[in-house]
């Protein structure tokens, strides 16, 4: 007995072709696109110099909160410290303050506060740190 011709193997043919040929076709664009943009080794070590940097951001900030660190904000007691500068401040110039009723001395600056303004300010301009401000 003789098979039937299979009336829509030509159709199915051409409908295969066209398929991989726009497959290809958009492959051969995502790579050019992704070649330009992610591949681009110049965008590639950015996003590597990015990733260091928010690294080391993130382990400074962690060390705010870890109980072993020296820098964990419940040990530091810069108000504590702050307290002890003005009251020397104004043992030693008490006459001054009292007869003018000002204070020329100004706010104590701590260690914690200077080490946190040395960890900050290079935050502030530095081209690797997203700038989460602008959303």
């Amino acid at each position: 007995m003789p098979t039937a011709p299979d009336k829509y193997g030509d159709l199915l043919k051409i409908v295969q072709i066209c398929f991989y040929i726009i497959g290809g076709f958009v492959a051969i664009l995502t790579y050019r696109a992704a070649r330009r943009g992610l591949l681009n080794t110049v965008n590639t070590e950015y996003q590597k110099r990015v990733m260091d940097r928010l690294h080391k951001l993130s382990e400074d900030l962690y060390s705010e909160f870890d109980p072993t660190s020296e820098h964990y904000w419940a040990k530091t007691r810069p108000v504590h410290a702050a307290i002890e500068h003005i009251n020397m401040v104004y043992e030693n110039n008490k006459d001054v303050i009292l007869r003018d009723r000002k204070y020329y001395w100004g706010s104590p600056v701590t260690t914690d506060v200077l080490r946190l303004r040395h960890l900050l300010n290079p935050i502030v301009s530095d081209p690797f740190v997203p700038d989460i401000s602008a959303r």
